[in-house]
C-alpha cells in the first residue's frame, strides 16, 4: 500500500511504500536504469531509465483483503488474496522486465494496454520531465489518463469499478490523499515535498504518513525527473541518500 505525489513544476515524482509484512529494498543503478525493489524480488516499486522515463505504483486491493489484513486474519487474508489474484499479472513485473528500452510514457501505455493477461489492480504512475498520468488497471480494463500538474495517488481508483470506493471500505487511503492533498501547492521543492512525506519522527504530519501497525511504511523514495535522482531512506528519523544514474 503506498502514496504517490507528482509535482510537475519541480519536477518531481515520490512514493511511500507500505507492506503487510516486513520488506527489506535495495537500490539498483545499472547504467541504464534506476530503480528500488525488494531484496530477492526480480521487479521494481519504483525507478527511472536513461531516457527519463519513471514509473512508480500503488495497489488497489478488494475492501474484504484489507479488512482480514488490519483485523490479523492472515490465513485469512492469503487465501483471499490467492483467489482474488488467480490468473493475474502483474503490471509492475511488466513494466519492469521492459523497463531499460521503454523510450516514452506511450510506449508504457501501449505495453499495458497490448497485451492479452489480465492485470492485477494496480494504478501505474508514469512520468518524464513533460508531464504525468496513471493508467488504472484490473483484469482486461486499462484506464490511462493524465495526472495534474499536482496530484496524488494512493491505494483506490478513481475510475475502475474494484477496490475501495467509499472512505468506510478503506480509510487510510482516503485519509492520505486528503492529507497531502492539503499540502499540494505549498511544495515548490525537494525539501518541501520531504517534509510532508518524510516529516519529523513523532510530528503530527509523521503520524498521518509515516504508517505503523498492521501496514507499515518500509520505505521513501523521490524521484528527481530533471537530473535522473533518486533520493531514498527505509526509516522516517533517516535521511534521504542520493543516488544518481
Amino acid at each position: 500500500m503506498c502514496t504517490v505525489v507528482y509535482l510537475a513544476t519541480p519536477g518531481l515524482l515520490s512514493k511511500n511504500r507500505d507492506k503487510e509484512v516486513v520488506t527489506a529494498e535495495e537500490v539498483v543503478n545499472t547504467g541504464d536504469y534506476l530503480a528500488v525493489r525488494s531484496v530477492g524480488d526480480s521487479y521494481f516499486s519504483l525507478g527511472i531509465n536513461k531516457h527519463g522515463v519513471a514509473f512508480v505504483s500503488t495497489a488497489v486491493n478488494s475492501p474484504e483483503w484489507t479488512r482480514l489484513v488490519e483485523e490479523g486474519e492472515a490465513e485469512k487474508a492469503i487465501e483471499v488474496f490467492a483467489e482474488e489474484r488467480k490468473g493475474q499479472t502483474s503490471p509492475t513485473k511488466m513494466i519492469s522486465s521492459a523497463f531499460a528500452d521503454i523510450k516514452s510514457l506511450d510506449e508504457c501505455v501501449e505495453l499495458l494496454k497490448g497485451s492479452d493477461n489480465l492485470l492485477m489492480g494496480y494504478n501505474v504512475v508514469l512520468a518524464d520531465q513533460d508531464r504525468a498520468m496513471v493508467v488504472e488497471t484490473f483484469k482486461d480494463q486499462r484506464h490511462p489518463f493524465d495526472l495534474k500538474p499536482r496530484d496524488v495517488v494512493t491505494n483506490h481508483f478513481r475510475t475502475l469499478q474494484h477496490g475501495a470506493k467509499t472512505f468506510d471500505e478503506y480509510p487510510s487511503s482516503f485519509e492520505r490523499f486528503d492529507y497531502i492533498s492539503q499540502y499540494l501547492n505549498d511544495m515548490g521543492s525537494v525539501e518541501d515535498l520531504a517534509g510532508v512525506v518524510h516529516p519529523e519522527p513523532g510530528s503530527e504530519r509523521a503520524k498521518q504518513i509515516w504508517r505503523k501497525g498492521t501496514f507499515s511504511t518500509v520505505s521513501s523514495s523521490v524521484i528527481d525527473l530533471k537530473v535522473k535522482q533518486i533520493r531514498y531512506t527505509n526509516a522516517v528519523g533517516t535521511d534521504y541518500t542520493v543516488h544518481s544514474l
